[in-house]
């Protein structure tokens, strides 16, 4: 009877410590490779992956090197997927978090396997690339499942369906309003999202699953497991055109840009379509020339070169026209000849608002004024621009009547009307009076605003609606419109370095811009 005691206690023993060695052996079932450095907010990265799983390792996947006995083999079945994405994991249920409107979503299925048997494996189709900014804060998300029974044919089916499965992964230039191509990626994304969560749902071992969403960096990322790879290459690039990616012949797949219906006026149609191209993170002249290009169906070469501007994209598309013959019919493809022919056409004197550089940076300006009007902080969206668009230090000049934007100076005698500072500090001079609106944007070139001051643009800045009167109640719009004042934008290498408040011009501005409310 003692002897058989031993011996009982002696296998407990022995199965306990096969339960500790297993429980470790599930702690390490993912192993992680991530060296190279966190990714920059403003750069672009071009994103390259793709996966593997051996057939030779697979069918002894769901055995554990600790434990020699199948019948202490828990699981009978196994799956394994991941995504390159900018949303996460639900740690609750193992699953994809729901998409929003703006998430990429690019997913894949590794393997499957039940018992020693292999019911579906990762093949050619498991890769691709794409373009993105560290902003995007780009991750793989992996998940590693398993069940406890065997898999219902419902399950073997949905992984064909998943293996057929491609997710739209092109990178959505932030424009105000999504087009159609745009909206049904979304809507496919969000389906496809379920689908793979649908698909997880048939694996329910919670104590032996794992998943988890990293941040991808610069470098080689790898997600291993005993019989698969994912591999994940992330290259820094100045140019998407000039990568080793199949830019040109993918473009459709790697940028969706939203263009407006109406294209009559190109010079403002371009002018916001590259102040979207770079907060989407393409900075490079050669990828802005490139993707309007490829986007924009202009038919005379005299609109792409207002379009393009013929000091500023256009000698872009003249030093690559290489790159854009069989994509671009000859008949609108322009030539150094066709720039030079508008230009002795235009004569010595420039339209009014061709300054592109001035133009994309006031647009910048305005919405971050904007921004800092809601929010009082500059986002970090913004702060990564804002140093191509303004100076470090930004003089503020209050030229209003009575300096109604300026505090009184040390002495209390009189005000402090010029001021030096960060753009932040600058503009809580005006927050802190209420005003919160910012638009109707107007170049000097306009002669009832010129000044003849040296100002390059001129916005004017609006109190918040909220106003209140003295006695508490809400001031009428008409009221509001009398405390509008005009800020002129004075410009050093195409950079702000200076602001004035004045009364001056607002009718003007006004006048010139219709539909301006402020």
């Amino acid at each position: 009877m003692r002897r058989y005691f031993r011996k009982t206690l002696l296998a407990f023993l022995c199965l306990s410590n096969f339960g500790q060695a297993e429980a470790k052996q599930r702690q390490s079932l993912v192993s992680v490779e991530q060296k190279g450095k966190v990714l920059s907010d403003d750069q672009l990265y071009r994103v390259k992956y793709s996966c593997s799983s051996s057939k030779k390792l697979l069918p002894s996947f769901l055995s554990r090197p600790v434990i020699d006995f199948p019948i202490l083999t828990r699981s009978k079945s196994a799956t394994h997927v991941f995504a390159v994405t900018t949303g996460g994991v639900n740690l609750t249920n193992f699953s994809f978090e729901a998409p929003t409107t703006t998430t990429l979503f690019a997913p894949h299925h590794v393997f499957t396997v039940e018992g020693a048997n292999i019911k579906g494996q990762s093949g050619t189709s498991c890769g691709d690339e794409l373009f993105v900014t560290g902003f995007d804060h780009p991750k793989v998300a992996y998940i590693l499942k398993f069940e406890t029974d065997g898999l219902p044919v419902a399950a073997v089916r949905a992984i064909t369906l998943l293996n057929d499965t491609l997710a739209p992964i092109f990178h959505i230039i932030k424009g105000k309003e999504p087009n159609d191509r745009t909206k049904e990626a979304q809507t496919q994304v969000q389906t496809i999202v379920s689908k793979y969560n649908e698909y997880l749902q048939f694996f329910k071992d919670r104590q032996e699953s794992e998943a988890n969403a990293l941040d991808l960096k610069e470098g080689r990322n790898r997600i291993i497991t005993r019989a698969s790879t994912i591999t994940i290459d992330v290259t820094p690039v100045e140019s998407a055109l000039h990568s080793a990616a199949p830019f040109r012949a993918g473009i459709k797949k790697f940028v969706a840009l939203t263009v407006p219906t109406d294209i009559s006026r190109p010079v403002e149609v371009c002018r916001k379509l590259q102040r979207d191209l770079i907060d989407s993170g393409f900075r490079s002249p050669a990828d802005q020339a490139y993707i309007l290009y490829r986007n924009l169906a202009f038919d005379s070469k005299k609109k792409y070169i207002e379009c393009l501007d013929p000091n500023e994209l256009a000698p872009f598309v003249i030093n690559d026209r290489r790159l854009y013959v069989g994509y671009i019919p000859n008949a609108v493809l322009i030539t150094r000849d066709d720039v030079q022919a508008y230009l002795d056409e235009i004569g010595a004197v420039p339209a009014a608002g061709a300054n592109r550089k001035t133009d994309v940076a006031v647009d910048f300006l305005t919405d971050t004024f904007s921004r800092f009007g809601a929010l009082n902080i500059i986002p970090s969206s913004d702060r990564t621009n804002l140093e191509k668009y303004a100076a470090e230090t930004i003089t503020f000049d209050d030229q209003t009547t009575a300096a109604t934007l300026s505090d009184a100076s040390a002495g209390g005698n009189d005000r402090q009307t010029v001021t030096s500072g960060a753009l932040a500090q600058q503009l809580e001079r005006l927050t802190k009076r209420n005003y919160r609106r910012f638009g109707c944007y107007q170049v000097t070139s306009e002669p009832t605003v010129q000044g003849f001051d040296g100002a390059s643009a001129m916005i004017l800045a609006a109190k918040a609606t909220d106003e209140k009167k003295p006695d508490g109640t809400q001031k009428a719009v008409d009221e509001l419109k009398k405390e509008t004042v005009g800020l002129r934008l004075f410009f050093e290498r195409d950079r702000l370095v200076k602001v004035v408040a004045t009364n001056k011009y607002v009718t003007e501005v006004r006048a010139k811009n219709t539909t301006c409310a402020l």
